[in-house]
């Protein structure tokens, strides 16, 4: 019902004042075409984000300062136990994307994902930095240009691809990094010729090879807007630490995905074809996300 009610507001061009909990006005402004304002163009919805929800703080894993800024006691101390066979720091696997194990076998890896993009001007900025362990207030992840704002995620990739990452800092009730369905697609689907996209934010673990799927995530619990999500869509590049991003479709298709950075949402999306994208929703950066331990 309130899919309809703002695809109904925004046909009739009566387009909802944006929350006053929202300071980034060019994220609700987001339009077909170009900056805020602008009239609607091939997009049947209009908006990258929904404007006529309110918006609810979705809860991150907080540091104890910032516990104590909110007047929260601060977490309880986490005491590992000394290793009594002191056994040596496992070294970082030769092989990319291999996790490494020093008894030998396979264990997961921690770390953060580096972020860049080349930059090809007309507000497409060059990128060289981490995804955020914050997001915008749609649950969507952001970026950040200092690794002490870095999202922290696990990756366990023993059983093969596609895999899931896991966060330690990021959306707590949502610990999987994934897709979302974007609020202004057509379907589910990412293709060729569709400007539909796939937000990257936290999600309900589904299996491998799943296809998208309603289940709880972040921007659900922001908007309260349901969109389906994919958590096992991540896997290497041969020979490489580079992440890549596969949506599966609802026909089990795997289209040609691209991980994309929308700089007026400072936020990152998996879209089916850059060019339909920009078309609908203005200037947006390929980027690469790299695994860093």
């Amino acid at each position: 019902m309130m899919r309809l009610l703002a695809v109904a507001a925004l046909a009739s061009g009566a387009l909802a004042t944006p929350s006053a909990v929202d300071p980034l006005s060019a994220v609700t402004g987001l339009v077909p075409g170009g900056g805020s304002g602008s009239s609607a163009g091939s997009s049947p919805m209009g908006k990258f984000n929904p404007l006529d929800v309110v918006l609810h703080p979705v809860e991150g894993v907080m540091t104890n300062g910032e516990r104590m800024r909110r007047g929260l006691p601060p977490k309880k101390p986490h005491f590992r136990r000394a290793d009594r066979t002191q056994r040596a720091r496992p070294r970082p696997s030769s092989t990319p994307g291999q996790p490494s194990n020093p008894g030998g076998g396979c264990a997961p890896r921690n770390g953060v994902i580096h972020v860049t993009a080349p930059g090809r001007g007309n507000n497409r900025p060059k990128l060289d930095g981490y995804l955020a362990r914050t997001g915008n207030e749609f649950g969507e992840y952001s970026y950040t240009a200092a690794r002490d704002n870095a999202l922290t995620v696990s990756i366990n990739n023993c059983t093969g691809s596609p895999f899931d990452i896991v966060s330690s800092n990021g959306y707590q009730a949502y610990p999987f990094l994934g897709g979302i369905a974007g609020f202004a697609n057509d379907g589910p689907n990412l293709r060729q010729g569709s400007f539909n996209y796939v937000y990257i934010g936290g999600v309900t673990q589904t299996a491998q090879g799943a296809t998208p799927k309603n289940a709880d995530n972040s921007f659900t619990a922001a908007t309260g807007i349901q969109e389906s999500v994919e958590s096992a869509i991540w896997s290497f590049r041969d020979g490489t630490n580079d992440l890549r991003a596969q949506w599966i479709n609802e026909d089990g298709s795997s289209p040609a995905d691209r991980i994309v950075y929308v700089p007026s949402a400072n936020v990152f999306v998996v879209a089916g074809d850059l060019a339909a994208f920009e078309q609908s929703f203005g200037p947006a950066e390929e980027a690469t996300f790299r695994f860093e331990s």
